[in-house]
């Protein structure tokens, strides 16, 4: 993971119960300051609490649905957007993308 540009995590329903492997993945990409990209695979747009490991529920990291428009948007934008974030609003924890992209990437097909 040292030469990742961005750490990706797919969260399912049993996501938030994989502590071993997965949470020592989060650990070490919120170590190496990598920028995290959630992909919710239940398409939840946001942070989905019900499903997303206590670990990164606080990281400062970008979550979005399983849609191939927000996976791409994130991709490319996010990691620049990342390294812009002040330490205090990388300390806010979740983030999510506005309505409008929201909105973008349901009305693509897929």
């Amino acid at each position: 993971m040292n030469k990742s540009k961005a750490f990706v995590l797919l969260v399912g329903e049993s996501t938030k119960h994989l502590h071993k492997y997965v949470g020592w993945e989060i650990d070490l990409a919120i170590e190496l300051g990598l920028p995290i990209i959630v992909v919710n695979l239940n398409n939840h747009f946001g942070l989905d609490s019900d499903n997303c490991p206590a670990k990164i529920r606080s990281a400062c990291a970008v979550h979005i649905p399983f849609k191939l428009a927000a996976i791409r948007h994130a991709l490319v934008s996010w990691p620049a957007e990342f390294r812009g974030l002040s330490q205090a609003k990388k300390a806010s924890g979740a983030l999510q993308y506005s309505e409008g992209l929201r909105s973008q990437w349901l009305a693509e097909k897929e």
